[in-house]
Parts: C-alpha cells; sequence; structure tokens
C-alpha cells in the first residue's frame, strides 16, 4: 500500500504508533496473515481497524468476529461510529442488524456456521478478525476457532489478535501451513509499566501494609521478613504459646480504603463470587463510603435513566435497579453474569467515563471488553474448579492484571495480591514472574463437525482438513505439511485435468492433452504416496473423527459417505448437545407441542445449574412434557455409553431446572412472577432465555409439520420480550 493511502487509513489516531503496530501493518500491506500477541490495552484494535480500513479501499468485507457477544456489541458500536451505520452489521444469533453490510461484526460460531451453509455472505471477503484467538484452547468452544481458520477460502487474510502467547511463533507456523504466510507480531512490553503489589495485615499495629513485590529482580526483603516474623508468631501460637498470627488478609473495605489513601482508584477488585461481588459493594456502601461528587453523581443517574428508560418500573423493582444506582452514585459498581446485560452496560460506561470508582467483579470483565483502571485488586490467586482451589494459572493473571494502568492517563499501572496462609509468598512470585502462556489446542470433531464435512466434502478432503488443525500440528507437524501438499498437488491435478478437456476440444491439441492425463498422472502417483505416508503417521485427530463417523453410522445418520435424512437434520443443528437434540427432533418430541411446551422442552438442553446439585425432589410438573423428557434422558444415557466405549468425551446430561420458567415466560407472566420463587439470578434467566432462542430457532427450521413450524416461531417471538428484548441497548431483530 502507498503511503498515503496508509496515512489516511490511519489519520483518526492521534499518537504515534508502537514498533510491533507498524510491523503488522506491513504484514498486512504484503497480503500477509498476522498473529499479533501483546498486553491487553498496547493497541491491538489499530490493526484490526486498519484491516477493515484496507478492505473498504478496494470495495471488499471484512469480518470482525469475537468470542463474547459483550464484545461483538462494544465494536459494532465504534465502527459505526467512525463508518457510519450504512456500512456496519451485527450479527450474534439472537440479533441481526444490517447483515448485507460490507462490514460484519459476528460471534466466531455465526462466521463457522455461515462457511458451513456456503453463504453468499462471504463472496468479496477480504480480511477476518479474530478476536481473542487465544480461546482456540476453550475445551467447548475452541474448535469453532480452528473450523473458521481451517474452511475459510485461502484468499482471505487473518488478522489474529491475542493476550500474549509464549509460543506465538509455533502458532504462526502452524497458520503459514494452512493459510500461507503469515508474520508472528510479538509484544511483550506493556504500555504502562506494572507495579506488583501485595497487600498484608500486621496485627501489632492493626494496619494494612502495602509493599512492592520486588525490589529490583528480587522479592522484597522486607515484605520478606514481615512473613517470616509472623509466620514464627503463628507457630508458636499453635504449640500453645504466646499470641495468635500476627497476619491477616485485609478486608475489601480497607483495602479500597488504602487505595483511595494512595490515589490508586479508580480500580477492579476481582473477586470469583458473584454473590461477594454483590456483598462487597453493600458492605463498601454500609461503611459510608463516598468516592464520588454531587457533580458526578448527577451523570452516573443521567446514564443510568438513559438506558433503562424502556424497562417497565415493575421490572426495574425486581431487578433491584433502585439499589444499584445508589451505589454507583456512591462510585461504587459490580459487574458479573448473574447482572442482566444493561446495568453491565452501565457499569462500563459509568467506570469507563472515570465516574465509578471502584468495579467489583468476576473474572468475565478481564475477556476483551475496554475498562481499564489504574490498579487491579485480585481478591485471591486460587480459584474453585469444582474439585478443589488451584493456582491462578499465568495466564489467567497476566489477563487480569492486564486491566491496570489507562493508557495516556496512568504512568503506571497496580496489580495488588493479598496476603493468603495458604499460598506462599514464593508461589506468588513464580506466578507473578512466569511467561509460560503456551497456546494448547482444543479442538476435536463433533457430530455437527462430521456431518458438515459428509456434506460438504470427499472423504479423502475431510481428513486432509482434520489433519489441518492445530491439534494435529501439535502433535505431528509433519502430518499438517503433508496435508497442505497434497492439498496444494490436489488443485494442480485438478487445473492440468482441466487444461487437458480444453486441449481435446482444439484439432491441434493432442499433444498438449498428453502432456497434460501425464503430468496429471504423476501428481496422481505422488498423492498416493503421500496419503500412504499419512494415514502411517496420522495421530489422534482421524481416530476421534473415525469414532464419531462410527457411533453416527450406528444411530442411523451416516450411511457410508452420506448423510441420511437424520444426518442432514444434524448438519443444521449447531448447539453443545447437537446429537441429542436431534435424536429428539427425529424421534417427534416436538411434535403436536404448542408454543409454551416447545419452549420448556428445548430448555433442558439449554440450561445448567450453576450448583450442579440436582434437587431430587424436583419433577417435570407438565404431565405432556414428563413422558417425552424421560425418553430424551434415556437416550441421553445411551448415547453417554457409547460415548465412553468410543472414547469420545461425553455430552453434558439435560436438566429440567428451566423448564417451568420458560413455559410461564413464553406464556407472557410477568417477571416478578417468573422469578419469584427461583433462585436463579436476572442476569442468568436473560442469558439462558436468550440461549433458548436462538434454539428454538434453530429447532423451527428443521421441524416438517406446518403447524409445528408456527408454534415453534411463535415460541421464539414470545420468548424475545421485556428484560430478553432490552438485554442491550442496541437493537435487533429476528435472523
Amino acid at each position: 500500500m502507498e503511503r498515503h493511502q496508509r496515512e489516511f487509513l490511519l489519520a483518526r489516531y492521534d499518537f504515534a504508533l508502537d514498533d510491533f503496530q507498524i510491523a503488522a501493518l506491513d504484514a498486512l500491506d504484503e497480503d500477509k496473515n498476522v498473529l499479533v500477541a501483546a498486553p491487553t490495552g498496547s493497541g491491538k484494535t489499530v490493526i484490526a481497524e486498519y484491516a477493515v480500513g484496507r478492505a473498504r479501499q478496494d470495495s471488499k468485507r471484512a469480518f470482525y468476529t469475537a468470542p463474547i457477544k459483550a464484545l461483538s456489541n462494544q465494536k459494532f458500536l465504534e465502527l459505526s461510529a467512525h463508518y457510519g451505520a450504512s456500512e456496519v452489521g451485527l450479527l450474534t444469533g439472537d440479533t441481526t442488524i444490517n447483515p448485507s453490510a460490507p462490514i460484519l461484526v459476528m460471534t466466531t460460531e455465526v462466521l463457522r456456521n455461515m462457511i458451513y451453509a456456503r453463504s453468499g455472505a462471504l463472496e468479496n471477503l477480504a480480511y477476518v478478525i479474530l478476536d481473542e484467538v487465544h480461546f482456540l484452547q476453550d475445551a467447548y468452544r475452541g474448535p469453532v476457532w480452528e473450523e473458521v481458520i481451517i474452511h475459510l477460502e485461502p484468499e482471505v487474510r487473518l488478522v489474529c489478535l491475542s493476550a500474549t502467547v509464549s509460543n506465538a511463533d509455533e502458532v504462526a507456523q502452524w497458520l503459514t501451513t494452512v493459510r500461507g504466510p503469515t508474520s508472528a507480531i510479538v509484544e511483550s512490553t506493556r504500555p504502562v509499566v506494572l507495579e506488583n503489589m501485595y497487600a498484608v495485615g500486621d496485627k501489632s499495629t492493626r494496619e494494612v501494609r502495602v509493599f512492592s513485590l520486588f525490589d529490583g529482580n528480587q522479592v522484597n526483603q522486607s515484605l520478606v521478613k514481615l512473613l517470616r516474623s509472623g509466620e514464627r508468631d503463628t507457630r508458636a501460637h499453635r504449640h500453645g504459646r504466646g499470641k495468635s498470627g500476627r497476619l491477616f488478609t485485609p478486608n475489601r473495605i480497607e483495602i479500597v480504603d488504602e487505595l483511595r489513601t494512595r490515589d490508586l482508584l479508580p480500580c477492579i477488585y476481582f473477586i470469583f463470587s458473584r454473590n461477594q461481588c454483590d456483598e462487597s459493594a453493600r458492605a463498601c456502601v454500609a461503611a459510608g463510603m463516598r468516592l464520588t461528587t454531587d457533580q458526578e453523581r448527577h451523570r452516573i443517574v443521567e446514564i443510568a435513566e438513559s438506558l433503562v428508560s424502556r424497562f417497565s418500573d415493575d421490572d426495574l423493582a425486581v431487578l433491584g435497579y433502585t439499589s444499584f444506582v445508589d451505589r454507583l452514585e456512591m462510585g461504587i459498581g459490580t459487574h458479573h453474569a448473574g447482572m442482566v446485560p444493561t446495568f453491565k452496560e452501565i457499569v462500563e460506561r459509568c467506570f469507563a467515563q472515570g465516574l465509578v470508582k471502584v468495579v467489583f467483579a468476576t473474572e468475565t470483565l478481564a475477556v476483551g471488553i475496554n475498562m481499564p483502571a489504574r490498579a487491579v485488586v485480585l481478591d485471591k490467586l486460587t480459584k474453585y474448579t469444582g474439585s478443589g482451589h488451584e493456582l491462578l494459572k499465568p495466564s489467567d493473571f497476566a489477563q487480569l492484571t492486564g486491566r491496570a494502568g489507562r493508557r495516556g492517563l496512568d504512568a503506571q499501572g497496580f496489580a495488588v495480591s493479598l496476603w493468603s496462609p495458604f499460598v506462599p509468598l514464593e508461589r506468588v512470585a513464580a506466578l507473578v514472574r512466569s511467561k509460560s502462556f503456551v497456546l494448547q489446542s482444543a479442538f476435536r470433531p463433533t457430530y455437527n463437525m462430521a456431518t458438515n464435512l459428509i456434506r460438504s466434502t470427499s472423504e479423502r478432503e475431510s481428513r486432509h482438513l482434520l489433519n489441518l488443525s492445530f491439534a494435529q500440528f501439535q502433535g505431528g507437524r509433519d502430518i499438517v505439511e503433508m496435508q497442505a501438499r497434497i492439498n496444494r498437488r490436489s488443485k494442480e491435478r485438478a487445473r492440468l485435468l482441466s487444461l487437458a478437456d480444453r486441449a481435446a476440444e482444439s484439432p491441434h491439441g493432442q499433444q498438449a492433452r498428453r502432456e497434460a492425463l501425464r503430468s496429471a498422472d504423476r501428481i496422481e502417483r505422488e498423492l498416493r504416496g503421500l496419503a500412504n505416508r499419512s494415514t502411517r503417521n496420522v495421530l489422534s485427530v482421524a481416530d476421534q473423527f473415525d469414532n464419531v463417523i462410527e457411533l453416527l453410522a450406528e444411530w442411523g445418520y451416516v450411511d457410508e459417505w452420506s448423510l441420511t435424512n437424520k444426518g442432514h437434520l444434524l448438519s443444521r443443528i449447531f448447539h453443545e448437545q447437537d446429537l441429542l437434540i436431534a435424536e429428539a427432533i427425529a424421534a417427534g418430541f416436538f411434535r403436536g407441542l404448542d408454543a409454551p411446551r416447545i419452549a420448556g422442552l428445548a430448555s433442558v438442553f439449554v440450561y445448567e445449574d450453576r450448583s450442579r446439585e440436582r434437587d431430587e425432589s424436583s419433577r417435570v410438573r407438565d404431565e405432556t412434557l414428563r413422558t417425552r423428557v424421560r425418553q430424551i434422558e434415556r437416550i441421553s444415557e445411551r448415547i453417554g455409553r457409547e460415548e465412553t466405549r468410543r472414547n469420545i468425551p461425553r455430552h453434558r446430561t439435560v436438566d429440567i431446572g428451566f423448564i417451568d420458567l420458560a413455559m410461564e415466560w413464553c406464556r407472557g407472566e410477568a417477571l416478578h412472577d417468573v422469578l419469584a420463587d427461583d433462585a436463579l439470578s436476572a442476569g442468568d434467566f436473560v442469558r439462558t432465555m436468550k440461549q433458548l432462542i436462538d434454539l428454538v430457532r434453530q429447532i423451527e427450521k428443521v421441524l416438517v409439520d406446518a403447524a409445528d413450524i408456527e408454534q415453534a416461531q411463535q415460541a421464539s417471538e414470545r420468548l424475545y420480550r421485556g428484560v430478553v428484548a432490552l438485554a442491550s441497548t442496541i437493537e435487533g431483530g429476528r435472523a
């Protein structure tokens, strides 16, 4: 790209680009893919927006994908503000805005579905931005990223953005193998220097003491001395001598007060518990904490009122709006998945404008959303995993503390860890120093993936595509390189055969024709040799695929290398429970149901009780659904046994806990009545309902009977109302 063109695209920025940004733009100008691994807040978005600008200059399309809907919404608003509403669209499954726009923001799953459907929207596509690409190591959603990377047309260039990754070169080598030349652009230096702090309570003085964790290259010796002294007191107490332990973990009010004294607000206080986030905010207000001016309080109320203007008074009462705003007026907020999206958006806006000074948040805030702070506090360095408490991974620690330090506002950012008797100081220091952020593939063939491969490719091509996965690359790089060569040589053979056919039509083309079935024959022999070598060396991905295909064949979805009617049905169900849902539809369990019952039955596939403890006394109250749910549970058990036998990861079991809520909401009952006797949070209700709507819309598209289709359509329309429809300030419609 000529210099004046680049300058035009970058004219919107009022700061000089960093070296890593310039290197990435150079790579894009050289028609390469780029993988950018850089700390949070370092300016990766500039690279993505440059790719979008290049696409529009060439009258081509650009897709911006994100792992979560909140981030998609944010990017949609940002791009719309720059390019104009007519140029930008949004596709998130439950929201569709301007789908024919040249710039589309979407979740990664939506793009995967478009690829399998061979959507016309993929035509004229120049760039795909894969934001937060390290999600490819997510156990469930990770395969989607790899499916997109493998299946996109070769002329599409990728811009892969990630937090710091220590094996970026390996990832870039894989991308080069499957998509062509890829530059790994790695920036390890934060835009704002991070100071790691350590807070500990000292009972001898009844004060909270805050230390720099490091003094040069070693752990702060003053801190070491204090902790050793405290440990001696603790040991003496355990042996019946002297006073109790000298050290204590400071409470959250004490930490916020200390940060305020040190002028280290605003801060994000990460707590791995929704309830404790709420309790902490309430405790701060009850303690008389006031962090805002009169003018700031007035502005907070303005923002909040503008975003909830379409909510009914009754719904706001159920959502606890008054107490929520009262806390915000004091400069104190919460942010977690138990809140409805609009409330989270209010907190985000107020915090971004410097109005809210403390946000108690779960780790979901660390993903993508632009909310930098002067300081970040980690309530604990351990997290409950379901089976016990484990120390945070270095990548998790880096992701959380990446919010510390506002570029252009702070010379330093501060990350504060709290003393705990369960995590020795040396382990804290090792965690903070660790740079081991190795990206590991979570790719595995799924039932839906298998049916779509069978539907759209030959058996040989399917296996080639699977062997191009990052999982295969990490397990046996030579296999991936071999598959890439097979793909290239296969295309060359097809070109030669086409040339031979054209030559045969010419009266003097027989010689050219013979030189072309010979060159093609040589390639065919080469391909057979490569295929044999690949078969001998192939690792687990193909084995997993074979196991999936075997199960699908046994259950009537696959016949040889073609799909049955059930197989075509399964290829259109994009869901974690894809096979079980397809079985339920094929067995007629959605036949003859009214809209509320369709919603109720579909809910067993999307809902998952966070407590993971099923109430044995719970039962399906609706008699019509009770038998069908039992049958689905029996099918689920059979599938589970087959999965275990074939070493396929077991699918999640169904959960009946949302049936009554789904039916009541579909019948039009008020939010107060629906949630009155249920412990489910409003945020969980809205999120589950949106997932349910998405699934019901998928079911609607594969049903056969016109009456059933009408009832499914009514179900999705009735569910999309009230707080569910108002879950974001971005208004959308149906796809």
